[in-house]
Formats: C-alpha cells, sequence, structure tokens
C-alpha cells in the first residue's frame, strides 16, 4: 500500500535556500507547502500572474506523465469548484503544474473543529456541490480530505488531483500500488474494488463527521488498525448533529451502491432549513476560525 504524503497548503514561507529562483519563466516568491511528492511555491509570471506553482520532486518516476495527467483531469472538471489551471511542463527542477493563486483560501485541515451547525451545513453543501461537479466532468478525485480543500467564507475549491481519475478508465492490469490517503479511503480503495463517484462520497462523510469536533470516525492509532477498522467496523458518528447524521451514516455505507450521490447529498445540504433565514435567502455565517497549524487530532497523513 502507498499512503500518499499531503501537501498542506497556508501561510507563505520564505524560500529556502536550495529553492531554484526561477522555474521555466516562472519566478519563485515563497513556498506554499510541501509533501512526499511535491513542494508548492508562489510564482510570478508576465502571463499568468501569481500563481500556485506544484514542483513535483526531481527523482519521482514519470513525473511529468502524472502532471500532465493531473492538468488534463483539473482542466476537464473546471469549474467554480475547481482550483483553475493555467500549464504544466518539466523542468531540470521537476515536472511542475501552475495553479490559480488563492490567497484568501485556506486548507480546510486549518479550520477549528467544533464549529457552529449552519456553518458545518453550509461547508457540508459546498464540499459536496464541489465534488458533485467533478463527478459530472466523469472525474473521480480519490483524494478528498482537509489539505485537498480550499475554502474561504463558505465557498469550498478541489485542488491536488494527483490520483484523480477518469471515471471510465480502465485500471491498468498488475498494478501493485494502493494510491489513497489514510484517513479518507473508502473500502473498496483499499481493497483495489472497481473505483467509483463512491469513493469520493465517502471521504465527504468522513471529513464532516471530522469538522463536527475534530473525532475521526474511523480514528486508529495505526496503519493496520485504520484498514480493520474501515473495512470491519461502524463509524463513530455520535457528535455529528441530528440533521446530518443519516446523510454522513449514508455516505459511510460500506457498500458503494448503497451511498447516495453527491448531487443528491448536495441537494439534501440546500434544502435543509438550518442554515437558510425564514424567507428563504442563504445565512451568511461568520467565517470560521482558521488555525496556525495542522488539527492534531486528525488520522490521516
Amino acid at each position: 500500500m502507498r499512503v500518499m504524503g499531503a501537501i498542506t497548503t497556508g501561510t507563505v514561507a520564505p524560500l529556502w535556500l536550495s529553492d531554484p529562483d526561477q522555474i521555466d519563466g516562472y519566478t519563485l516568491t515563497g513556498r506554499l507547502g510541501s509533501g512526499g511528492t511535491a513542494t508548492v511555491y508562489v510564482a510570478h509570471s508576465p502571463e499568468h500572474g501569481d500563481v500556485a506553482l506544484k514542483v513535483m520532486h526531481p527523482d519521482l518516476p514519470d513525473a511529468a506523465v502524472a502532471v500532465r495527467t493531473e492538468f488534463q483531469l483539473m482542466r476537464r472538471a473546471g469549474s467554480r469548484h475547481v482550483v483553475r489551471v493555467f500549464d504544466h511542463g518539466d523542468s531540470g527542477d521537476g515536472a511542475y503544474l501552475a495553479m490559480a493563486y488563492l490567497p484568501r483560501y485556506a486548507p480546510m485541515s486549518a479550520l477549528r473543529s467544533g464549529m457552529d451547525i449552519p456553518t458545518l451545513w453550509r461547508l457540508a453543501y459546498a464540499t459536496a456541490r464541489a465534488i458533485a461537479a467533478t463527478h459530472a466532468a466523469d472525474v473521480i478525485h480519490c483524494d478528498v480530505k482537509p489539505s485537498n480543500l480550499l475554502t474561504h467564507r463558505g465557498d469550498v475549491r478541489l485542488i491536488d488531483f494527483g490520483i484523480a481519475r477518469d471515471m471510465y478508465a480502465q485500471v491498468e492490469a498488475g498494478d501493485p500500488m494502493i494510491r489513497c490517503s489514510r484517513g479518507w479511503a473508502a473500502p473498496e480503495q483499499l481493497s483495489k474494488g472497481p473505483l467509483t463517484p463512491a469513493v469520493d462520497v465517502f471521504a465527504w462523510g468522513c471529513l464532516v463527521a471530522y469538522l463536527a469536533d475534530g473525532v475521526h470516525p474511523f480514528a486508529s492509532s495505526s496503519l493496520p488498525e485504520w484498514v480493520l477498522r474501515v473495512r470491519t467496523s461502524e463509524p463513530d458518528i455520535y457528535h455529528v448533529p441530528a440533521g446530518l447524521e443519516p446523510l454522513v451514516r449514508a455516505a459511510l455505507s460500506r457498500n458503494p451502491s448503497d451511498r447516495p450521490t453527491a448531487w443528491e447529498l448536495a441537494s439534501a445540504c440546500r434544502d435543509n432549513a438550518v442554515w437558510r433565514a425564514r424567507d428563504g435567502r442563504e445565512r451568511r455565517s461568520a467565517p470560521v476560525e482558521v488555525l496556525t497549524g495542522e488539527l492534531s487530532a486528525v488520522a490521516a497523513g
């Protein structure tokens, strides 16, 4: 099994001495974050202005192919719910992907859990809507998790399509790797079963349950324990608000065919009266407080 390294983004940090000054005409100005496969910089180009430049580590095999595939899937899934992509290429410093830089947005992993119920409903709705729009483009994200969701005042944008796939693509025969992130993978991902949009729905259920108060529904102290819990145990969602609980429980069904679609989840959240004013207009909830670091309680890498 390969558990993907998370790329955490947020506050811009200074460049390291080992970082390049430029990559293919992009002038690097700061670091947004780094993970097991790539580093994300803030960069500037005359054509696109400030961008978020994801640069793969140069020793990774087939990095240029992976970046090209990610670019194609993000462009196909392009909507107001997916971060816009501009360019991709390969350089001596690594294959790279240039995306829109959204300085006001923070990764959902930096939100304080235990938020008020209207805000939780709003984020549940916006995330389900982003997933649904991606599925409408025949793309499965396969890695929906807090660090891959940027948010600002209730709006949500999906990033990092590094292990996303075409909904109708054939799985490469003999591939021994299980590509997922610990804490956010569906049972069928762990058993190398057929991947359908239902894997993103399962991740949505984990996400909403976690945002409710920082308790992951399959919290575990080790990788083997987490795999066992996801495959055999019922999720701990006692802390999810009553109105959201049946939606989260359905999303976390072990059988993918028993889960609702992302559109159905978005519709159910949209129609819920908890976060709407009596005259039918959406309530404008207060901005969610942002922390400076990752939440320690998350059972994910």
